[in-house]
């Protein structure tokens, strides 16, 4: 009986051990993808995209911002895609809002949907302009507002300290990690993952 308890457990952690090795892979994969599919120069319109790629794996974990309320442009990266295509037609903004206290930060992470692609459009260019510098603040259709309604009713997760950022796991799992001056979320998926660049200048 010993015997097949400890190889029932022996099962489970190689189990284990072949899904953290398979996140890890497509992680490296997507981030590899997103640093050959943009450009890190001064004028590049994917510097932004370019340094959060260039930076996660060295990024050493820093307190939380202090800003509880942020809203992202998430890219939708899939696993042996075009980052060309990626970043023209698949990014949407996301509403993030970090709570709890120091000892059980909390995240919640939300898509903002918008009535019609005009206003959506609006709105990521918004934000665009923010993380290239060319804008000190983003204003949303909707104002904060429409942060807080993306957020309504979603589940909230704990935040785990760990050597490079935050993260967390549940129905969402995903890791947050100051680079440089931005923060940046990633969230893995079953055949790529969410990449999104934040900020707290909204007005």
């Amino acid at each position: 009986m010993k015997r097949l308890v400890l190889a029932v457990l022996l099962i489970g952690s190689l189990g284990s051990l072949v899904q953290a090795d398979a996140a890890s892979d497509l992680a490296g994969r997507m981030w590899s993808a997103l640093r050959g599919g943009t450009d890190c120069a001064k004028t590049s319109a994917t510097k932004s995209w370019c340094l959060a790629a260039t930076g996660w794996s060295t990024a050493k974990v820093v307190a939380l911002p202090k800003a509880k309320l942020m809203v992202g442009m998430t890219v939708q990266l899939v696993d042996g895609g075009v980052v060309v295509t990626e970043l023209r037609d698949k990014v949407a903004l996301s509403a993030v809002a970090l709570g709890g206290d120091a000892s059980k930060p909390t995240i919640a992470i939300h898509p903002i949907d918008f009535q019609s692609p005009d206003t959506a459009a609006k709105a990521i260019g918004a934000v665009r302009m923010v993380l290239a510098g060319k804008s000190k603040r983003a204003e949303l259709p909707g104002g904060i507002d429409t942060v807080h309604s993306a957020l309504d009713g979603q589940p909230t997760y704990e935040l785990v300290k760990g050597d490079h950022g935050w993260s967390w796991s549940g129905a969402s799992s995903g890791e947050l990690r100051k680079i440089g001056a931005l923060w940046v979320a990633y969230e893995p998926m079953t055949n790529g993952a969410y990449v999104t660049l934040l900020t707290d200048a909204l007005k």
